[in-house]
């Protein structure tokens, strides 16, 4: 993966704080987003089938959509219930960051008023460890290592939504989306302590370093929800990518309904 920095993102119809570590080697990972909790969503079958070691949840994870705990908390109990899903995590680790769906309002940031009772509901349902260090700084974002030196995977889950500042709406929004590129460079996407974070993640070493974001990186301006509604957020992963110049990157995202391969070259690259 010298000289570039890759995006894939496929949906289904996360101071320096500890990692969890396994020995496991990676050579089959299914991702995946957007999961309609009021569906059959059989797709789980499907996935399970592949006897992969790995399932990221990308967000989207159930579609909430509410400020009542209880209705959010029902909804999980709805995508638990699937006999696809139970499936799945008989065969398969699960490891989970969300999207403004699960995360409790469509396109919501930081301004959503019930982020830490959402948090809780989430690690609680995806069975984070009690004196887990994702429980004790605010938002959800966190990393995994998987693998000896020389196979080493690091899996770095990015939160998108606890920190990230308002977007900017078009002033006549067309018919494709809604929102226009900020040109305020104060507005963040993941916040300083996040940020800090994840320069510390990018010198640990790796070979291979899957960036799993709820937002699609690097795809180009399209009205929607995306890292191009904040270019100078963007353009501030890239350089910390060559600043620390952290091998073998690439992202994973969901949102959209859709699949996509996209790679941007990056100039005088490490």
């Amino acid at each position: 993966m010298k000289h570039f920095i890759f995006l894939v993102f496929i949906t289904s119809t996360a101071l320096v704080f500890s990692q969890t570590i396994s020995d496991q080697t990676l050579t089959k990972i299914a991702f995946g987003s957007c999961a309609r909790q009021d569906k059959p969503e059989e797709i789980f079958f499907k996935i399970a089938e592949q006897q992969p070691q790995l399932f990221i949840f990308l967000g989207d994870n159930i579609y909430g959509d509410t400020d009542d705990m209880s209705v959010l908390q029902s909804k999980y109990n709805q995508l638990a219930s699937k006999p696809g899903y139970q499936k799945l995590l008989a065969t398969t680790p699960v490891i989970a960051t969300w999207d403004d769906h699960d995360f409790g309002r469509d396109d919501c940031g930081k301004e959503y008023p019930k982020k830490e009772e959402s948090k809780k509901i989430f690690l609680d349902f995806f069975k984070e460890p009690v004196n887990s260090e994702r429980r004790n700084h605010e938002g959800i974002y966190t990393s995994y290592i998987y693998g000896e030196e020389g196979k080493r995977v690091q899996v770095i889950m990015l939160d998108c939504r606890t920190f990230r500042d308002s977007l900017c709406f078009k002033k006549h929004p067309q018919i494709w989306g809604e929102y226009t590129e900020c040109t305020d460079t104060s507005k963040t996407m993941l916040g300083a302590a996040q940020w800090k974070w994840l320069e510390g993640e990018l010198k640990k070493p790796a070979d291979i370093r899957i960036i799993g974001s709820s937002t699609m990186f690097l795809v180009d301006y399209n009205g929607w929800e995306a890292w191009k509604n904040m270019p100078h957020e963007r353009n501030r992963m890239f350089e910390l990518v060559r600043k620390t110049k952290a091998n073998g990157v690439f992202f994973i995202s969901g949102d959209v309904h859709h699949g996509e391969f996209s790679k941007s070259k990056m100039d005088n690259l490490y």
